[in-house]
């Protein structure tokens, strides 16, 4: 498995592991050791990490990048917006 620190290793510094997987430094330092799913399939997509080589618990047998591009590409769910009544208007003073 690759680790965050290899990664880190690998391509100097956690800003550009940041570049790679599409994210903040700020949240590559939050990340434990486990690089986190989408970052893992963001990274994957450009070829020099496979799925099976960042997630192997998840991605058991190698991943081809055809796949990891079509699950890049994937559009993610979004929450439904909560309805908020409209505010009565107030009468001026």
């Amino acid at each position: 498995m690759i680790t965050k620190t290899a990664l880190i290793a690998a391509l100097g510094s956690p800003a550009a592991v940041a570049a790679e997987a599409g994210c903040s430094r700020q949240a590559v330092a939050q990340w434990g050791e486990v690089v986190p799913l989408r970052s893992a399939v963001r990274i994957a997509a450009r070829g020099r990490w496979s799925l099976h080589q960042l997630r192997p618990d998840l991605f058991p047998a190698a991943t081809s990048p055809a796949i990891a591009r079509e699950a890049s590409m994937t559009p993610q769910p979004t929450r439904p917006r909560p309805h908020h009544p409209p505010v009565p208007a107030r009468g001026r003073r």
